[in-house]
């Protein structure tokens, strides 16, 4: 089935927030998306020197296990205690959501809820979230009256936005948090069989937040696309009580621009991969990762072992500095590359994924998940 897109641009966009903006260098180019497919996985996995590993996983996909988005996948695992006592926990959710192709509205099409925290001395967590989406997608001239040819190479720019925090938490503001660390991963692919190579990777990003000595936190590892852009570590840590340490980074409406070939009429796929992951250690740590959705995992594994609100109030300093889901981004303008495109989104989980074009004539559009 092909879905005509009235707008002057392709756009890729991912809430975690995460927006992706693909705009034609044409100026009469339009776009059409002929098929969409994507998967959401989610991991967690508990291990420890004096425990048994135990793994919880689900993986969601359009089309072969769901006909349509969403796609949700799920997993969770907590850490009992034989005399009933819940001292550790792990969650993810990663959503591959219904992809807005109209350029209204939010345009969120991915999302992610990554979080885990550990009250004994023998409790690791891994937990891991991923969301692909591909589209196949036809760029052509749309001359009026003209007959319509595959022609000869164009340029497209398009952009990545972020929306979303990556945070590390500690009972012990002086803990050693060498071994604790949050990772994001985005990856923009285009493929077409006609070309060589057949694929080329226009976007790559890795950016780490990892713990050191005496409660160091740090960004590292910000290479590729964050290589320039590496947000500040932001330190909450007197704002919430019983939680001593609370050190993060805050994507709000962070854009990674990328650009790429094509030829005009002919299909190509674009594929959005983003994945995250958190590490912890025994002894009062934790993390989280959310991106799209909102912030949810941490707070109620909080809850669970600590039998409190602090997971509540920790969700509500972080909504003081940046709408994980993306709604806060409804309405508000966002310049694209080009004057005549719109911005629009794949939403999920996590901050959203979302890809699709529009014809903008005399307005903008912009949104996040």
């Amino acid at each position: 089935m092909r879905v005509r897109e009235s707008g002057r641009g392709l756009s890729l966009a991912i809430i975690l927030s995460m927006f992706v903006l693909i705009g034609p260098a044409s100026r009469d180019a339009s776009a059409v998306v002929t098929e969409i497919v994507g998967s959401a996985r989610a991991r967690v996995v508990q291990f420890g020197p004096n425990i048994p590993t135990e793994s919880d996983s689900s993986v969601a996909s359009v089309p072969t296990t769901v006909p349509n988005p969403p796609a949700i996948a799920e997993a969770q695992l907590s850490r009992v205690q034989p005399e009933g006592q819940t001292t550790a926990g792990g969650s993810a959710q990663a959503v591959f959501e219904p992809p807005n192709l109209s350029g209204f509205g939010l345009p969120n099409d991915v999302g992610f809820d990554l979080g885990c925290f550990t009250d004994d001395n023998e409790t690791t967590w891994l937990v891991e979230g991923a969301v692909t989406e591909r589209r196949t997608i036809v760029l052509d001239s749309n001359q009026t009256g003209t007959e319509i040819v595959v022609g000869p190479t164009e340029r497209a720019r398009s952009r990545v936005l972020l929306s979303g925090v990556m945070l590390i938490t500690s009972l012990d503001p002086q803990r050693d948090l060498s071994g604790v660390e949050v990772e994001l991963n985005v990856s923009v692919t285009k493929y077409d069989d006609m070309e060589t190579p057949p694929s080329e990777e226009v976007l790559a990003g890795r950016l780490v937040l990892r713990g050191g000595p005496l409660g160091a936190v740090t960004v590292e590892e910000a290479t590729g696309a964050f290589a320039t852009i590496a947000p500040p570590v932001l330190d909450f840590s007197a704002l919430v009580v019983n939680l001593p340490l609370i050190k993060a980074v805050i994507f709000a409406g962070v854009e990674l621009p990328y650009e790429y070939n094509y030829r005009p009429n002919r299909p190509f796929d674009l594929e959005l991969e983003v994945t995250s992951q958190i590490r912890n250690i025994p002894g009062g740590t934790g993390g989280a990762a959310v991106f799209g959705l909102p912030q949810t995992g941490l707070g109620d594994i909080l809850a669970k072992v600590k039998q409190d609100d602090r997971g509540d109030q920790l969700a509500a300093v972080i909504s003081e500095q940046v709408d994980t889901t993306g709604a806060a981004y409804q309405g508000v303008g966002i310049p694209s590359l080009f004057p005549t495109c719109g911005l629009f989104g794949i939403e999920t989980a996590l901050t959203l994924f979302a890809l699709g074009g529009a014809r903008r004539r005399r307005r903008r559009k912009s949104h996040a998940r």
